[in-house]
């Protein structure tokens, strides 16, 4: 199966848009009634998997996500536990509802919603929902078959994986993402991965399923409530609770919403500065009942410290 699922994602967006009329109208029983002409179909891809937003006018539900899945995720990350966490978090209301999972497709329940913008996480109201609910996130107890936590994952694995490919197309790049490509690979270096490893915090907070993934676009504003929701869980893992803050954090730099290879543009401005981390942090663990007030303002000042050693 996994040599046809690679094959599936590289296929043509028209291609794939047709195959995902016909997969949707012969799977999705409410729209058994509909003709393809019925659906309109619009592409929204991520980095790795090919995803396509599905609608109609006409009955409920009035949209589906189809998600292929590429075989290139099968070597960095536990498939079952990818799988098995995305119904987890979709049954306990903190990820979209599977719909159904049918070989390499799966269809997942529509958000209708507005991606975070990048210039919107300046917004103390937008930080909030976002500190609200990925300390909810955090409280999240899945127990995971592959256990190895997200830094070692990063350093050991995921690093050399992501560097290969991108240099396949280093001239696609500028020169400042160039720069920041050659310093990843740098971590690919044994000698920089065991040096890295003996600096991180030893009395971090460590939670149980971290997203690890929270750039703009895997945050929503559902347009009728108003209330934040994440997606894309596919590198979620046991990790440093601060860790994830910081990538959080340091994806604020990245615009991920162009459609052309590679598919982001970075904004160094965009970096929280210690005053938009500290903000951060308080709404964060606002959420906490501490002892004291002034229990809280040491987590807070222990989590400034550790930051700058997940984003330097």
């Amino acid at each position: 199966m996994a040599d046809g699922v690679e094959n599936e994602v590289l296929l043509s967006d028209e291609i794939l848009e047709a195959k995902a009329k016909q997969e949707c109208l012969a799977t999705i029983k409410e729209w058994s009634e509909l003709t393809a002409d019925d659906l309109k179909v619009r592409a929204s891809h991520g980095i790795t998997n090919k995803v396509f937003i599905v609608t109609n006018e006409k009955t409920s539900p009035k949209g589906v996500i189809f998600r292929v899945l590429n075989t290139f995720l099968e070597k960095m990350i536990h498939r079952d536990d990818e799988k098995n966490l995305f119904l987890a978090l979709g049954e306990s209301g903190l990820g979209p509802k599977c719909l159904l999972m049918k070989g390499f497709y799966r269809f997942e329940e529509f958000y209708d919603a507005e991606m975070v913008q990048p210039e919107q996480l300046v917004q103390t109201k937008v930080l909030k929902q976002v500190a609200d609910e990925l300390y909810k996130f955090h409280q999240f107890q899945f127990d995971f078959q592959d256990k190895t936590m997200y830094i070692e994952k990063v350093f050991k694995k995921w690093s050399k994986l992501a560097v290969d490919k991108c240099y396949a197309r280093y001239d696609q790049f500028n020169e400042r993402e160039r720069e920041h490509l050659d310093y990843l690979r740098k971590m690919i270096d044994p000698e920089f991965i065991n040096e890295a490893l003996t600096v991180l915090p030893h009395n971090g907070r460590i939670a149980s399923c971290c997203h690890n993934d929270l750039l703009n676009g895997n945050m929503l504003i559902l347009r009728e409530t108003g209330e934040m929701k994440f997606i894309d869980f596919e590198y979620s893992c046991p990790s440093y609770v601060v860790g994830d803050i910081a990538n959080f954090m340091a994806e604020a730099m990245f615009d991920y919403s162009h459609n052309e290879f590679p598919y982001y543009k970075m904004d160094p401005s965009r970096l929280f500065s210690t005053e938009k981390q500290r903000e951060f942090l308080e709404l964060y663990f606002a959420n906490e009942a501490f002892e004291s007030e002034e229990a809280k303002n040491r987590e807070i000042e222990e989590a400034l410290k550790q930051i700058p050693l997940f984003v330097a």
